[in-house]
Protein backbone atom coordinates (compact mmCIF):
# COMPACT_ATOMS: atom_id res chain seq x y z
CA UNK A 1 0.00 0.00 0.00
CA UNK A 2 0.80 3.66 -0.93
CA UNK A 3 -0.18 7.01 0.91
CA UNK A 4 -0.54 9.86 -1.78
CA UNK A 5 -0.43 12.98 -0.04
CA UNK A 6 -3.01 16.13 -1.43
CA UNK A 7 -0.98 19.34 -0.63
CA UNK A 8 -2.36 23.01 -1.41
CA UNK A 9 -0.26 26.09 -1.42
CA UNK A 10 -1.51 29.69 -2.39
CA UNK A 11 -0.12 30.84 -5.70
CA UNK A 12 2.38 29.52 -8.27
CA UNK A 13 4.90 31.01 -6.36
CA UNK A 14 4.92 28.24 -3.89
CA UNK A 15 4.10 25.93 -6.15
CA UNK A 16 7.29 24.72 -6.38
CA UNK A 17 7.82 24.48 -2.91
CA UNK A 18 5.28 22.30 -1.39
CA UNK A 19 4.51 23.14 2.17
CA UNK A 20 7.32 21.48 4.36
CA UNK A 21 5.27 21.30 7.69
CA UNK A 22 2.41 19.78 6.74
CA UNK A 23 4.44 17.14 4.52
CA UNK A 24 7.05 16.00 7.35
CA UNK A 25 4.01 15.85 9.99
CA UNK A 26 2.14 13.66 7.82
CA UNK A 27 5.24 11.13 6.94
CA UNK A 28 6.13 11.42 10.74
CA UNK A 29 2.68 10.57 12.01
CA UNK A 30 2.29 7.92 8.96
CA UNK A 31 5.43 6.40 9.70
CA UNK A 32 4.29 6.23 13.44
CA UNK A 33 0.61 4.78 13.01
CA UNK A 34 1.11 2.74 9.49
CA UNK A 35 4.96 1.96 8.72
CA UNK A 36 4.52 -0.72 6.54
CA UNK A 37 2.61 2.18 4.22
CA UNK A 38 5.08 4.25 1.85
CA UNK A 39 4.67 7.36 1.18
CA UNK A 40 4.34 8.27 -2.69
CA UNK A 41 7.24 10.68 -3.88
CA UNK A 42 5.08 12.80 -5.99
CA UNK A 43 2.34 14.53 -4.77
CA UNK A 44 -1.06 15.95 -5.91
CA UNK A 45 -1.28 19.30 -5.62
CA UNK A 46 -3.96 22.51 -5.60
CA UNK A 47 -3.71 25.94 -5.77
CA UNK A 48 -5.64 28.67 -5.56
CA UNK A 49 -3.58 29.96 -8.50
CA UNK A 50 -6.15 27.27 -10.73
CA UNK A 51 -9.04 26.65 -11.38
CA UNK A 52 -10.84 23.72 -10.35
CA UNK A 53 -12.23 23.47 -14.01
CA UNK A 54 -8.34 22.13 -15.14
CA UNK A 55 -9.04 18.64 -15.66
CA UNK A 56 -4.67 18.13 -15.33
CA UNK A 57 -4.63 19.64 -11.78
CA UNK A 58 -5.39 19.32 -8.02
CA UNK A 59 -8.69 17.35 -6.80
CA UNK A 60 -9.21 16.94 -10.37
CA UNK A 61 -6.42 15.04 -11.43
CA UNK A 62 -6.61 12.66 -8.09
CA UNK A 63 -10.01 11.89 -9.72
CA UNK A 64 -9.02 10.96 -12.97
CA UNK A 65 -5.79 9.37 -12.00
CA UNK A 66 -8.08 7.27 -9.93
CA UNK A 67 -10.92 6.15 -12.28
CA UNK A 68 -8.05 5.05 -14.77
CA UNK A 69 -6.41 2.57 -12.00
CA UNK A 70 -3.23 4.81 -12.30
CA UNK A 71 -3.24 4.67 -8.05
CA UNK A 72 -2.87 1.51 -6.22
CA UNK A 73 -6.02 0.18 -4.70
CA UNK A 74 -6.56 0.31 -0.95
CA UNK A 75 -4.28 3.31 -0.68
CA UNK A 76 -4.58 6.42 1.94
CA UNK A 77 -4.89 9.79 0.05
CA UNK A 78 -4.01 11.96 3.04
CA UNK A 79 -5.62 15.65 2.95
CA UNK A 80 -3.18 18.69 3.96
CA UNK A 81 -5.86 20.69 3.95
CA UNK A 82 -9.50 20.64 2.53
CA UNK A 83 -10.33 24.28 1.64
CA UNK A 84 -9.10 24.07 -1.53
CA UNK A 85 -11.51 21.16 -2.73
CA UNK A 86 -14.30 22.72 -0.89
CA UNK A 87 -15.15 25.53 -3.80
CA UNK A 88 -17.05 22.39 -5.20
CA UNK A 89 -20.60 22.54 -4.65
CA UNK A 90 -21.99 20.08 -1.56
CA UNK A 91 -22.97 17.63 -5.03
CA UNK A 92 -19.88 17.83 -6.82
CA UNK A 93 -18.31 17.51 -3.13
CA UNK A 94 -19.75 14.36 -2.39
CA UNK A 95 -19.54 12.73 -5.49
CA UNK A 96 -15.60 13.46 -5.50
CA UNK A 97 -16.00 11.36 -1.83
CA UNK A 98 -17.94 8.78 -3.05
CA UNK A 99 -15.44 8.32 -5.91
CA UNK A 100 -12.31 7.63 -3.21
CA UNK A 101 -14.52 5.49 -1.24
CA UNK A 102 -15.83 3.47 -3.73
CA UNK A 103 -12.47 2.95 -5.52
CA UNK A 104 -11.62 1.81 -2.18
CA UNK A 105 -9.28 4.32 -0.57
CA UNK A 106 -8.85 5.65 2.95
CA UNK A 107 -9.00 9.62 3.19
CA UNK A 108 -6.73 10.81 6.27
CA UNK A 109 -6.90 14.44 7.78
CA UNK A 110 -3.77 15.53 8.03
CA UNK A 111 -4.39 18.31 11.06
CA UNK A 112 -5.79 15.46 13.14
CA UNK A 113 -4.80 12.20 11.39
CA UNK A 114 -8.37 11.03 11.35
CA UNK A 115 -9.02 7.99 9.14
CA UNK A 116 -11.99 7.72 6.96
CA UNK A 117 -11.96 4.58 5.08
CA UNK A 118 -14.48 3.14 2.71
CA UNK A 119 -16.69 1.64 4.72
CA UNK A 120 -17.40 5.23 5.98
CA UNK A 121 -19.55 5.99 3.10
CA UNK A 122 -22.14 4.00 5.09
CA UNK A 123 -21.49 5.23 8.37
CA UNK A 124 -23.63 8.21 8.69
CA UNK A 125 -21.37 9.99 11.63
CA UNK A 126 -18.01 9.45 9.86
CA UNK A 127 -19.63 10.96 6.77
CA UNK A 128 -21.49 14.01 8.47
CA UNK A 129 -17.80 14.40 10.78
CA UNK A 130 -15.57 14.41 7.49
CA UNK A 131 -18.01 16.69 6.16
CA UNK A 132 -18.14 19.01 9.23
CA UNK A 133 -13.93 19.07 9.19
CA UNK A 134 -14.31 20.51 5.09
CA UNK A 135 -17.24 22.79 5.83
CA UNK A 136 -14.81 24.19 8.51
CA UNK A 137 -11.81 24.49 6.10
CA UNK A 138 -13.63 26.07 3.89
CA UNK A 139 -14.91 28.76 6.42
CA UNK A 140 -11.68 29.44 7.77
CA UNK A 141 -10.62 30.23 4.05
CA UNK A 142 -13.46 32.24 3.29
CA UNK A 143 -12.71 34.36 6.29
CA UNK A 144 -8.98 34.42 5.39
CA UNK A 145 -9.89 35.50 2.41
CA UNK A 146 -12.06 38.30 3.39
CA UNK A 147 -9.22 39.50 5.48
CA UNK A 148 -6.88 39.98 3.21
CA UNK A 149 -9.13 41.36 0.61
CA UNK A 150 -10.16 43.76 3.25
CA UNK A 151 -6.57 44.47 4.08
CA UNK A 152 -5.22 44.83 0.54
CA UNK A 153 -8.03 47.48 0.29
CA UNK A 154 -7.17 49.44 3.24
CA UNK A 155 -3.56 49.36 2.02
CA UNK A 156 -4.76 50.80 -1.42
CA UNK A 157 -6.46 53.26 0.10
CA UNK A 158 -3.56 54.71 2.31
CA UNK A 159 -1.24 54.47 -0.90
CA UNK A 160 -3.55 56.47 -2.69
Amino acid sequence: MKAYLFQSFLDRITEKKPTIEPTYNQTLWLSNAHPEIEVYSDSFVSSSAYHSAHTDFGINKLISEIEAGNIEKESFIIFDSFSKITHQNIEQLDSIIKIIWENGFTIITAHDQQEYPPQSKDNLGRRIGLFYIIDSAFRVSSLRSERAKKAHQSHRQTVS
